[in-house]
């Protein structure tokens, strides 16, 4: 059904339903049109309320009408997210496209475990390009972790030397397996006396084995939410400063979508309900999460503070875009010895694309 010429035209047909299960069916895909019509602006409020309204009309449906029905309005919604106005929306370039001002490459370590050999990893360093090209630029195997720095310390160089601008270096993207999401590359330095990798430059995490999520469409939708408006914080595996088991997937999947999980006790190597609490955010279709690893000597005792300083950097970046510079100052503050920046110092930023998959374990990148 096309989209009606007019808002008019539009209440005119709905106010002709008696209420059968046709006219709920007009009146929902009536609600789909308008969210998928192009429209000659948007507000900071628009994607919002897109959310807001397939929420009611995905949950009228479920209630009242067929399976066949409702996965009619699931495929209008998922191609509303591919609308063609995508100047209105823009977050990052489409495949092919030329990038624009902060579309930029970045470097790509890719850290994947010898499962046999402990603290043993193969590597990879590239560039990665907007258009999801990865340009190879070196490789190893069977490298010890506390020997990793070293052998990365060229490749790396030479990727940020392609990579970075005067005054702006290039994000650095450090893909690790699930169960090694809490190692803290952002600490490492590449050379004697030098900052470590995340007060030099923006360094997020993503996942080599992520789970896949319940749904793809919500998760897509989330992922372009937190880009288009307002973040808010929330932590989800606290609970007086005490570790607690992260909430469970349905309560997850019905926060709302501008929300970004703090995730406050992630050890280097965490325990299974860790691990699992992670996974329940990734199949509730969470992309960009706060991981907070748990220090040497314990739990803090100022969990509370954190809680409060995180949910302002988030506050203070206000879309996910921003949310690596943001972290990337505050590393810099701790480098800097600012108390007030001191709360980060192990905090690492897990945002992961899901529009631009890894090139995956095994996968070769392009030679140079």
């Amino acid at each position: 059904m096309p989209a009606p010429r007019s808002w008019r035209d539009g209440l005119g047909e709905l106010r002709e339903t008696h209420g059968g299960p046709v006219d709920l069916e007009l009146v929902l895909r009536y609600c789909m049109s308008a969210i998928a019509a192009e429209r000659p602006y948007v507000t900071p409020a628009t994607a919002q309320a897109e959310w807001e309204l397939w929420t009611w009309v995905r949950e009228l449906a479920l209630d009242r009408l067929t399976r066949f029905f409702r996965a009619e309005l699931r495929q209008l919604w998922e191609e509303s997210r591919e609308r063609t106005d995508r100047e209105q929306r823009r977050t990052e370039p489409a495949y092919g496209e030329r990038p624009r001002p902060g579309e930029r490459t970045s470097v790509l370590l890719e850290l994947e475990p010898r499962g046999w050999e402990r603290d043993s990893y193969d590597w990879r360093v590239g560039v990665a390009h907007f258009n999801g090209e990865v340009d190879a630029i070196g490789d190893g195997t069977g490298t010890r972790l506390d020997e990793l720095p070293v052998h990365l310390a060229g490749p790396l160089a030479e990727a940020f030397r392609q990579c970075d601008e005067p005054d702006e270096p290039a994000v650095l993207q450090v893909a690790l397996a699930q169960a090694a999401l809490g190692l803290d590359v952002e600490r490492w330095s590449l050379a004697p006396g030098a900052p470590p990798l995340g007060a030099a430059r923006p360094v997020v995490v993503r996942c080599l084995d992520p789970e896949p999520s319940d749904d793809p469409a919500e998760e897509q939708a989330r992922w372009d939410h937190l880009h288009a408006v307002a973040m808010r914080a929330r932590d989800v595996d606290c609970q007086d400063g005490a570790p607690a088991a992260v909430e469970r997937e349905d309560r997850l999947r019905s926060l709302a979508p501008d929300t970004v999980p703090v995730v406050c006790h992630y050890a280097e190597r965490p325990d299974a309900e860790t691990a699992e609490g992670f996974g329940r955010l990734a199949r509730s279709g969470y992309r960009v999460v706060l991981l907070r690893r748990a220090p040497e000597s314990g739990p803090e005792t100022l969990c509370a503070d954190v809680h409060r300083r995180a949910a302002l950097a988030v506050a203070e970046a206000r879309t996910a875009s921003h949310l690596p510079g943001r972290i990337h100052e505050l590393r810099k503050g701790v480098w800097d010895k600012r108390t007030e920046t001191y709360w980060s110092d192990r905090v690492a930023l897990y945002y992961d694309d899901p529009r631009h998959p890894l090139p995956g374990p095994g996968l070769l990148l392009n030679a140079p």
